[in-house]
């Protein structure tokens, strides 16, 4: 059942960055999905590139891979973790400290009512049902497709706001879903 989904606690999330090799006391933003031209990837490195000290791990795999590998080594150099596909997508909730979904297209990402349920806040695109999940400036933040400075500043509220976007986040989706 969703209630049974606990937020991430420390030692988990310390766990889940030592299995991934991400710095312990750095935040982390997670990217999970394909590595292919809609979800631009891309404007996700360069939002992190934007933010120093913050860490991006990027779950998943496509052909854009290595053009994004390329990317992230010239602009924001031992920040950007490809860490592949994983067999289960929980090591990548809590090793985050937010999602970020920089998508041109979406359905409903059920890998966000999951970060909901794990109290963690979602920046994306508000595209396809995203606005179902994601209530902006409550449980997260919505920015236009491609907007990497909106994206940026997202990031860098929802780092910075102590975790409460994240309990909101968790409320909405244990009321909705």
């Amino acid at each position: 059942s969703p209630g049974q989904c606990p937020v991430v606690g420390d030692v988990a999330r310390q766990e889940a960055r030592d299995l991934l090799g991400l710095p312990a006391d750095a935040p982390v933003v997670a990217y999970v999905g394909s590595l292919s031209a809609e979800k631009d990837v891309g404007a996700a490195v360069a939002a992190v590139a934007d933010l120093p000290g913050v860490h991006l791990l990027v779950v998943g795999d496509g052909p854009d891979r290595g053009e994004l590998e390329v990317q992230a080594a010239k602009d924001a150099p031992g920040r950007v973790h490809f860490a592949g596909t994983l067999p289960q997508v929980f090591p990548a909730l809590a090793a985050g400290n937010a999602v970020l979904l920089p998508s041109r297209t979406a359905g409903i990402p059920a890998f966000f009512v999951e970060a909901g349920l794990r109290g963690l806040p979602v920046v994306a695109t508000g595209v396809g049902a995203v606005a179902e999940i994601v209530v902006d400036g409550e449980t997260g933040m919505l920015v236009a497709p491609g907007d990497v400075a909106a994206m940026t500043s997202s990031l860098r509220c929802v780092l910075a706001d102590d975790g409460a976007m994240g309990l909101a986040a968790r409320a909405h989706c244990l009321a909705r879903f």
